[in-house]
């Protein structure tokens, strides 16, 4: 699932608080979260770990894609299947979170 639009990237967002913040990774905050076919149709309702990117972090947008493409083709006992992921790309077209270092 790919989706780049603000709106559905709340929908999956939708009622985080802290109770569902589980640490921090390499390129942000890691929540639990939790997708139905409302998010997308004829998916198999599931808990999920959601990871937000941090824009002012020291990773950039361009390792986070290459992460999310690297976990997409993984398939090992010991890590969470990717479903899918969401990206809000204002800013980006102007470079705004893009690492060009």
């Amino acid at each position: 699932m790919v989706c780049n639009h603000k709106s559905r990237s709340q929908v999956v967002l939708r009622n985080f608080n802290a109770g569902n913040f589980l640490g921090e990774g390499g390129f942000g905050s890691v929540y639990k979260g939790f997708l139905d076919d409302k998010v997308r149709p004829g998916l198999k309702p599931q808990s999920v770990v959601v990871k937000v990117l941090d824009l002012d972090g020291s990773q950039g947008h361009k390792e986070w894609l290459t992460e999310v493409m690297v976990l997409g083709q993984l398939r090992h006992p010991h890590l969470v299947k990717l479903v899918g992921y969401c990206y809000d790309d204002v800013g980006l077209e102007e470079g705004g979170g893009e690492d060009n270092g």
